[in-house]
């Protein structure tokens, strides 16, 4: 029987057992990438700045650069190390500050930041800013489950765009976008899909919220994250959807503007490292990418996007 290969020879998107959420290491992801014809990986740990569980500290990031170090000079596979940020509006100079450091403590060698949202505001119009501050993890959990109970479904929708909407404006010390790729956009809907079932919110549902994100982040130079992680959230839309997708390829198309696209698994548990799941996985994005017109990913080095052909070949 053949190996399956990977048709796209980058995994921007993978986690180690620094944070709670995984059980992985380098070593179980540059052998997943060994297996299946990855040239180019890239860890991306969380940093969430309201659970130190979720959140690599400077030191553990630094051994980590070091262990991918170690692995990119034996020269089979590349193995870069970047940062996977959660926003908080509160905390908005604390974030800028802190990735700021990081990226010193690796001595200005982090690969990308994807920015994310896990956490959505609980009372965002309270007049008390403590309770305007209190968050709640989107995990699937009893708490989080009853919050979806208590909250129409345009209201969470609501609060989640406006969230990732101050995060793409704000910006580092010099000016540009605080992160890089806004990953796995509307990931929210995973958990729509696990209370509400399949078809019940759909994307034409948050349409504008949609064009909104995507012609701010093309003006800003903010690329977009194809997650492949939709195949083992039982996701059929994908995450982006497809009119997310679409949506940002035209406004790149309008402003003209090169697509930035990463592709990433999400990887965190050894669970998941199996020939069945890459073969969904990748059988679902190209199949995204080829309806959505894209014809190459990026790779970022240094915060900086270098593109590849989807076919595999250097452009």
């Amino acid at each position: 029987m053949t190996q399956f290969k990977a048709p796209i020879p980058v995994d921007h998107h993978l986690h180690t057992n620094v944070t709670i959420d995984s059980d992985s290491t380098i070593d179980d992801h540059v052998k997943r990438a060994k297996r299946i014809g990855l040239s180019t990986i890239c860890i991306t740990n969380h940093i969430s700045f309201m659970d130190p569980g979720y959140w690599i500290s400077q030191s553990e990031l630094r051994k980590l650069k070091e262990a991918a170090d170690i692995e990119t000079a034996k020269g089979d596979v590349e193995v870069l190390v970047g940062l996977e940020a959660d926003y908080f509006e509160d905390r908005a100079g604390f974030i800028r500050r802190q990735l700021e450091e990081y990226d010193r403590e690796i001595d200005g060698k982090l690969s990308i930041v994807l920015g994310s949202i896990h956490w959505i505001p609980l009372n965002p119009s309270s007049n008390d800013p403590v309770e305007r501050g209190q968050e709640i993890l989107f995990n699937g959990d009893y708490h989080f489950m009853r919050y979806l109970a208590d909250t129409p479904p345009q209201d969470i929708i609501d609060r989640y765009f406006r969230k990732q909407i101050a995060m793409i404006k704000n910006k580092r010390y010099d000016g540009s976008p605080l992160v890089d790729v806004l990953s796995h956009p509307d990931v929210f809907t995973k958990n729509f899909v696990k209370y509400y079932g399949k078809g019940v919110v759909e994307p034409e549902q948050y349409k504008d919220h949609i064009e909104e994100v995507c012609e701010m982040i093309v003006e800003r130079g903010i690329g977009m994250e194809v997650n492949m992680g939709c195949v083992r959230r039982d996701l059929e839309d994908g995450q982006p959807s497809e009119l997310f997708l679409k949506t940002y390829m035209k406004y790149c198309k309008a402003m003209g503007v090169r697509p930035t696209i990463t592709v990433g698994s999400d990887i965190h548990n050894k669970r998941d490292f199996t020939e069945e799941i890459d073969k969904a996985m990748y059988e679902k994005v190209m199949q995204r990418l080829s309806a959505c017109g894209v014809e190459e990913v990026a790779v970022f080095r240094n915060r900086e996007p270098e593109y590849i052909e989807v076919s595999g070949q250097g452009k």
